[in-house]
């Protein structure tokens, strides 16, 4: 980061870390990152995902409470995204310019339909209360509706979601439940096996390769079945 640059970033960081984390500081983050220059919102959310891997739990939290704030659903204008993804382009930013666009989707193909006669309802309902014999059936179940509410059974272990998380092809909305579980999206495993997902939405991967292992984000950089934009983004956050 470039000194002009550096005075605005870490002013941010400090009165975003002084707010409640969740929802309040997101939205003042939102609103702080629409009151910087392009060059500046460039400038801080490079630094942003620097501190999401090397901060303090602290600094880590407003960090990433600033990456959030360029998501689509996050609203900050698009004009502005555009002024601080040009900046980036412009300053060599590469990890904040790929954060703000990240690459096309994978898509799967269309789920095949059912091998039994159970109904989707019914599948749905068996999938959030079945017993472990059953589990690894309805984990198979090519219905992405049905996977998202066997997520929801307590019964699951991380052996059944690593085989979710992993499956190719994967639909995204199966994927994208996995990331937004709070109780499997958390491991460091689980993260691992959705940033190797050729499937994954890029969006989703980028809000998790900030936060694995220096070897692991190696190995992602390496691996061509990935797309080439994520591979950059993976060598980006190791100073590649």
């Amino acid at each position: 980061m470039t000194a002009r640059g550096q005075a605005p970033a870490l002013g941010l960081f400090h009165r975003l870390a002084v707010l409640p984390e969740g929802g309040v500081r997101d939205l003042a983050a939102v609103r702080a990152l629409a009151e910087l220059t392009g060059e500046e919102g460039a400038q801080a959310l490079e630094a942003a995902l620097g501190l999401a891997r090397h901060g303090s739990p602290e600094e880590a939290a407003a960090a990433w409470s600033l990456c959030r704030a360029v998501r689509p659903e996050a609203g900050l204008p698009y004009e502005v995204c555009q002024e601080i993804y040009r900046s980036a382009r412009e300053l060599g930013l590469r990890a904040a310019a790929l954060l703000l666009a990240p690459p096309a989707q994978r898509e799967a193909p269309a789920p095949q339909a059912p091998r039994d006669d159970l109904s989707l309802g019914h599948r749905r309902m068996l999938a959030r209360s079945a017993r472990s014999e059953r589990l690894a059936r309805l984990g198979a179940d090519q219905d992405p509706r049905v996977t998202v509410e066997l997520l929801k059974n307590p019964r699951l272990t991380e052996r059944e979601v690593l085989r979710l998380a992993s499956h190719r092809p994967a639909r995204a909305e199966v994927l994208t439940a996995i990331a937004d579980s709070p109780r499997w999206s958390t491991r460091l495993a689980v993260k691992s096996a959705l940033a190797r997902n050729p499937y994954s939405p890029p969006g989703l991967v980028m809000r998790f390769l900030p936060h694995l292992p220096a070897q692991l984000l190696a190995e992602i950089a390496e691996d061509g079945t990935l797309h080439v934009e994520l591979r950059r983004f993976a060598r980006a956050l190791l100073g590649g």
